[in-house]
C-alpha cells in the first residue's frame, strides 16, 4: 500500500513566494489497483507520481510504500525498487547501445547475479516480443517498440507498482491500442509467481484510456478534486469541462443530448441499434 498524509510539494518564486505545485494531498493506493490520473496542463500529475517512487521528495507531509519511508535516506533504493516509472517519452530513460542491454542495466546496477540477470532479460524479451530485437540499438526501433522497451526495462526489476507518464501521448492511434493492451495486460499479471497483481497508475490525457481503469484520481491546481470509479465521474461532464479536460465521446453526446432536451431513450426508439 502507498500512503500519502498532508503531502506537499512547493517553491519560491522569483518574488520569493512560496508556490505550491502539490498541496496537501492525502492518498491510499492499495495494491493491485488500476488507477488513472487526469488533471489540467500544470495541474501536479507529474510531480505526484515523481513522489510516489521517490525521484522527488516532498517538502512537507509524508509518504510511505509497503511501510517504507521516502523520508528515510537508507530506504530510498527499496522504494524505487518496489515502484517502477515510465516516463512520457522513452527516449528519455533508454541509455544503453542494445535492447538486450537495456533490459540488463537497472539489475547490474543493483547488483543482481550474471546468471540470473540473463534468465530476466530473455524473460523480457520473450514477453515483451522483443527476442528478434536483441541486438538492435534501440534507435532503430519504432515507437512503440521503444514503449515496449521502457516498460520491459521496468519490468525487469520486479517493481510492484508500475507508473507510466502518458505513455501514448508520442503514438499513434495503433501504437496506442498496443501500448494500451501491455498496460491491461500488466495489470492482471503478476511480477512474480505468489505476489500481487501489479498495481499500475497512468497518467493520461485520453479519457478513453482512464475509462478503462477500475479508478480515476482527478487533479487541479496541486490537488486532488474528483476520486471515484471513471464510469461515475464522467457522468459530471459540466465539471470536467470547468476545468479543461474532456470526456468519453459516449459521455459528451448523453450531455449534448439532454442539452437540448432529448432523451435517449426517445432517440433509441428512433434509431433503433443496428442488429
Amino acid at each position: 500500500m502507498i500512503e500519502l498524509q498532508n503531502v506537499t510539494v512547493s517553491f519560491h518564486n522569483d518574488a520569493g513566494n512560496a508556490v505550491h505545485v502539490l498541496d496537501k494531498i492525502d492518498l491510499t493506493i492499495s495494491k493491485g489497483e488500476s488507477i488513472a490520473i487526469m488533471g489540467p496542463n500544470g495541474s501536479g500529475k507529474t510531480t505526484l507520481v515523481r513522489c510516489l517512487n521517490a525521484l522527488l521528495l516532498p517538502t512537507a507531509g509524508s509518504i510511505s510504500v509497503d511501510g517504507l519511508r521516502s523520508d528515510e535516506a537508507n530506504q530510498l533504493l527499496s522504494i524505487r525498487k518496489k515502484v517502477g516509472l515510465i516516463f512520457q517519452n522513452p527516449e528519455n530513460q533508454i541509455v544503453s547501445t542494445s535492447v538486450e542491454r537495456e533490459i540488463a542495466f537497472g539489475l547490474e546496477n543493483i547488483g543482481t547475479p550474471t546468471a540470473e540477470m540473463h534468465v530476466i532479460v530473455d524473460e523480457m524479451l520473450q514477453r515483451f516480443e522483443l527476442n528478434k530485437y536483441r541486438k538492435f540499438p534501440p534507435y532503430l526501433l519504432s515507437g512503440g517498440e521503444k514503449q515496449r522497451l521502457a516498460i520491459a526495462s521496468v519490468m525487469a526489476m520486479r517493481p510492484e507498482y508500475l507508473i507510466l507518464d502518458e505513455p501514448t501521448s508520442l503514438l499513434d492511434p495503433v501504437h496506442r491500442d498496443l501500448v494500451l493492451d501491455f498496460i491491461k495486460e500488466l495489470h492482471q499479471k503478476s511480477a512474480y509467481p505468489g505476489a500481487f497483481p501489479i498495481t499500475t497508475i497512468l497518467i493520461t490525457q485520453f479519457p478513453e484510456e482512464a475509462l478503462q481503469m477500475e479508478r480515476l484520481i482527478v487533479m487541479s491546481a496541486g490537488r486532488i478534486v474528483q476520486d471515484g470509479k471513471p464510469s461515475e465521474l464522467f457522468k459530471d461532464v459540466t465539471f470536467f469541462k470547468q476545468i479543461g479536460l474532456q470526456v468519453p465521446i459516449e459521455f459528451e453526446i448523453e450531455y449534448l443530448l439532454k442539452q437540448r432536451g432529448i432523451d435517449k431513450t426517445e432517440l433509441a426508439a428512433i434509431f433503433p441499434p443496428v442488429e
